[in-house]
This record gives structure tokens, sequence and C-alpha cells, in this order.
């Protein structure tokens, strides 16, 4: 074999092993890596579960406060019925009271201003 073979097939050898320590290394952190990034992951995925879980009641609350407000809202509402149409009746009541009394009435406010006309002219 030439002697530049052998010089040459040296440095390749020598170089390889460099490499190859170099990409050892290279391996190892990348899996050390690796499990950090696994790690955090995993610490992520529990906090994720526990936002959901928190995400999961209030939503269940606001579910049963909204039911709440519109039993309410549903109960003012046949109450303020029950208002308006006991107050229209009222009003209708009173206003044929006015209109029954309407003419006594009238007729009264003639009779007293007639008595005061009347008693104007008799005291000049």
């Amino acid at each position: 074999m030439p002697e530049s073979w052998l010089q040459t097939s040296e440095k390749f050898f020598e170089y390889g092993q460099v490499f190859f320590l170099l990409g050892s290394a290279a391996l190892v952190l990348m899996l050390a890596l690796l499990v950090v990034v696994v790690v955090q992951l995993v610490d992520l995925h529990k906090s994720v579960r526990r936002l959901t879980d928190r995400v999961q009641t209030l939503a269940e609350r606001a579910d049963e406060t909204a039911k709440q407000v519109q039993d309410v809202v549903q109960t003012m509402s046949v109450r303020a019925k029950g208002i308006t149409s006991m107050v229209d009746d009222s009003a209708h009541k009173a206003l044929s009271l006015i209109d029954r009394a309407g003419p006594i009435l009238l007729g009264l406010g003639i009779v007293f201003k007639l008595k005061a006309l009347i008693d104007k002219k008799q005291s000049s």
C-alpha cells in the first residue's frame, strides 16, 4: 500500500473518531433536551387539565345563574302582567264611575254657580 493512502486513512480515522464523539455528545444533549421538554409538556398538560376543570365549573355556575335569572324574569313578567291588568281594571272602573258621576257633578256645579250668582246679585 502506498504511504499516502495510509496517511489519508489515518486522518479519516482520527476525524471519524472526533465526529463520532461530537455526534455522541450531540445525541446525549438532544436526549437531555427531549427529557426536559417532555417534563415541561407533562406539567403543561396538568395545568391545562386543572384550567379545563375550573372553566367547566364556571360554565356550570353560569348556566345555573342564567336559569335562576330566567326564572326570576318569568316570575316578574307574570307579576307585572297581573299588576298591569289590575291597574287597567281599576282605571276602567274609575273611568266608568266618573262617566256615571259626571252629569251629576256638572249639575251640582251649575247649581252652585247659579246660587253664587244669585247671592252676588242680592248682596249688590
